[in-house]
C-alpha cells in the first residue's frame, strides 16, 4: 500500500492564494518546515500553510475549481520504462482536454506538476 504523498511547500503557497481552505493534519511554517497539528484550529495562527496530501488538492481543483486532473502513463519503446503525463479538463466545457507539458518518470512528481501548473496557469 502506498503512503500520502503532500503538496510542495511552492505548492501550499499557491493552493493558499487560490483560497484553499480544508482542514489539513499538516502544515508549513516560514522555514519550510512541515509539521503535524493534531486537533487542528482554524484560527491557529503559527503556520502559513495548510499542507493537503496531492489527493486533497486534486479533489478541491475538481469539486471547488471544476478542473479535474487524468494522469495517463505511456510506456517508453526503447526500454520499456514507464513515464506519465497529465491532462486537465474543465468541467463547464468537458468536450475539452488540455495536456500539461512534461513527461515523468514518477507518478508522484507528475501529480505535483499538474497541480501547480493548474494553479498558476488556468486558475485565476
Amino acid at each position: 500500500m502506498s503512503k500520502e504523498t503532500y503538496v510542495s511547500y511552492e505548492t501550499a503557497k499557491l493552493l493558499k492564494e487560490k483560497g484553499f481552505d480544508e482542514n489539513c493534519l499538516y502544515v508549513y511554517t516560514k522555514d519550510e518546515a512541515r509539521h503535524f497539528i493534531p486537533n487542528f484550529h482554524q484560527s491557529s495562527t503559527s503556520f502559513l500553510w495548510k499542507c493537503p496530501t496531492q489527493q486533497m488538492a486534486c479533489r478541491w481543483l475538481r469539486e471547488v475549481k471544476g478542473i479535474p486532473i487524468v494522469i495517463e502513463v505511456g510506456w517508453m519503446v526503447y526500454n520499456n520504462e514507464p513515464y506519465y503525463y497529465a491532462l486537465y479538463a474543465r468541467l463547464d466545457d468537458p468536450d475539452k482536454v488540455f495536456p500539461i507539458k512534461g513527461d515523468f518518470a514518477d507518478y508522484q512528481d507528475c501529480v505535483e506538476a499538474a497541480i501547480k501548473f493548474i494553479l498558476k496557469n488556468v486558475i485565476k
